[in-house]
């Protein structure tokens, strides 16, 4: 139980369940928790940016990016350059780099199992390319 009154649980104790639950590596639960914590303040800089990781490290990439999107047309230009949105700037960047790349990577695999399995250097070296660039 997370207490023992009978007022509904704030949104900081779930996003800080979420952290410590990140931080356990237990990834699907603080992504519950950290929904939860969204539907109770959706425009706390913290939430945003563990949802956003949550999303990210679950594997939902498409939906990262959606959310991101979203909560960053809603962001002033006031809050963006708040310190306390930067988490979730970079968690946004990294999110949209790590779908971009999955997306090139899907297409580069695609055109070498179009040219009837032949690969060719070119072809090779790109990926190697973007999967050296996923390193920085």
């Amino acid at each position: 139980a997370l207490h023992t009154s009978g007022e509904l649980p704030s949104p900081r104790l779930f996003s800080n369940r979420a952290a410590a639950r990140l931080k356990l590596a237990k990834w699907e639960e603080a992504l519950h928790d950290i929904m939860e914590a969204t539907k109770r303040d959706p425009a706390n800089p913290k939430v945003c940016e563990r949802f956003a990781r949550c999303l990210l490290l679950n594997n939902r990439l498409p939906e990262g990016v959606h959310i991101c999107k979203q909560r960053l047309r809603n962001l002033s230009d006031v809050q963006k350059g708040n310190d306390e949105w930067q988490p979730f700037l970079s968690m946004s960047k990294r999110i949209s780099h790590h779908a971009g790349v999955l997306h090139e990577m899907e297409g580069i695999l695609m055109s070498v199992h179009t040219a009837e399995n032949k690969r060719s250097e070119s072809q090779v070296s790109d990926a190697a390319a973007i999967l050296h660039g996923c390193d920085s």
